[in-house]
């Protein structure tokens, strides 16, 4: 009588082929948190931008375009010369950003915003997480008018995620 099964041969041949898989699969799977965080601050960099421009098609509604700083009527949400201004407070005024830490520093009229993930840390902490987006926004004037409103700059700090 012959008996059906698998000889210890096929068994440790199947084991060490499931291994081989694992080991050169593992890696990949474990980079998942952070394809999950920088999908997320990527997330985050969209739905700024569209409410940037709806920010600004409101205060070109209302003629505040070419306003140095003001508030929009009826909101909470301050705007400089026609676009969002990047003070953290504000930012979490105009959009959802429960999930997102943010923070801002630099000189009063002119911040820059830094947004990141996870716990709440320090500036001085960021560097070494690195793992943050940073939004800065440069304008050239004389001492009596805004001669050049710069463009958003978005800095990706993807290294540490």
């Amino acid at each position: 009588m012959k008996k059906k099964g698998f000889t210890l041969i096929e068994l440790v041949s199947v084991i060490a082929i499931l291994g081989i898989v694992a080991v050169t699969a593992a890696p990949r799977f474990l980079n998942l948190k952070s394809d999950a965080t920088i999908a997320s601050l990527d997330g985050f960099i969209g739905a700024f931008n569209a409410t940037n421009e709806i920010v600004m098609g409101k205060a070109a509604i209302e003629g505040l375009e070419k306003e140095k700083l003001v508030q929009l009527p009826d909101q909470d949400i301050w705007i400089r010369w026609g676009a969002i201004a990047l003070d953290s407070d504000n930012i979490k005024n105009a959009m959802q950003s429960d999930d997102y830490q943010l923070l801002s520093y630099g000189p009063k009229f002119n911040p820059t915003l830094i947004v990141y993930t996870g716990r709440e840390r320090k500036f001085g902490e960021l560097g070494g997480y690195n793992c943050f987006v940073q939004f800065t926004r440069s304008y050239t004037s004389n001492q009596s008018q805004v001669i050049n409103i710069g463009d958003l700059t978005i800095n990706k700090f993807y290294d540490g995620c």
